[in-house]
């Protein structure tokens, strides 16, 4: 488990820049925090450090957008408005990700089930502007990429 303390949006971006560097073909990134704890804008910040140009919103009506053009494509999902694992299943996402690209879920924490090999980063406020990210994995794939990117941001780690 790594944590890290974002002061403000500059850590934020930081953040973003690093994870974004470490992120590969068929990553799962299961994003969780409260209402207004900084998911989507940190979605756009990591869809930024991998090249894409297009604006990225919040899919909470839509579910799921899919970006190209970047390093990597990613698709953005959100499950926030949905109430079972049958709605997640409908959604496709699985085929999305063999289809090539990054799956970054907010609200994702019950697909976790679903993506065996995903990494789980919990945003969570500390006041204003400054937020505590934690991220882990059961997975053996991410525990060297957690370990670089706590060795990356030192300064941050809580």
């Amino acid at each position: 488990m790594l944590k890290l303390s974002l002061a403000d949006l500059t850590d934020t971006r930081r953040f973003a820049v690093a994870f974004a560097a470490m992120l590969r073909n068929g990553d799962v990134v299961l994003l969780d925090g409260e209402m207004g704890a900084g998911k989507t804008t940190t979605t756009k910040l990591i869809a930024e450090a991998i090249g894409v140009v297009d604006d990225v919103t919040s899919p909470t009506y839509t579910l799921v957008h899919t970006y190209s053009g970047g390093r990597l494509t990613l698709h953005h999902a959100d499950l926030y408005r949905l109430k079972s694992t049958a709605e997640i299943d409908d959604l496709g996402l699985e085929e999305m990700l063999s289809a090539g690209g990054v799956l970054l879920i907010e609200w994702g924490a019950p697909a976790g089930e679903l993506f065996p090999a995903h990494v789980f980063v919990s945003l969570s406020i500390d006041d204003e502007t400054g937020r505590t990210v934690t991220l882990g994995s059961r997975s053996e794939i991410w525990a060297s990429r957690l370990e670089q990117l706590e060795a990356d941001l030192q300064d941050l780690v809580v």
